[in-house]
């Protein structure tokens, strides 16, 4: 399985986000994965002597300019996701670090801890 150290939560990310988000989440990883696998290996055998930047870049001298088009977007995408687990993780753990530290009866602010820091970060994003 091509998913990494996340693999140890993946029985608590099944229960959150469902079988039918997780089974897609996880085709659209293996089949990304295996499609830049792909690009690379085609890749070395055809441009050993050009430099190539980045995917797009790679994309777009294999298949044409509309492939950059469809890589960016693909990239965008993934880290738009990963950047929305990593979000949703922090406010969990600042719920968890406030509930604790002011031992508070009431919890489950998460979703405004998440809120917080997507604020916090957005200069950064951008």
């Amino acid at each position: 399985m091509y998913v990494g150290v996340s693999f140890i939560s993946t029985p608590n990310s099944i229960a959150m986000a469902g079988i039918y988000t997780s089974a897609f989440g996880f085709v659209y990883v293996i089949l990304t994965s295996v499609f830049g696998i792909y690009l690379l290996l085609k890749a070395r055998n055809r441009f050993k002597n050009q430099h190539i930047y980045d995917l797009a870049d790679l994309g777009s001298m294999l298949y044409g300019p509309w492939m950059r088009t469809t890589m960016t977007i693909l990239i965008v995408f993934t880290n738009v996701i990963f950047l929305l687990a990593y979000i949703m993780f922090f406010g969990k753990q600042i719920d968890q670090l406030v509930c604790r530290t002011g031992k508070y009866q009431e919890c489950g602010y998460h979703n405004l801890y998440s809120f917080c820091v997507v604020i916090a970060l957005f200069p950064l994003i951008f």
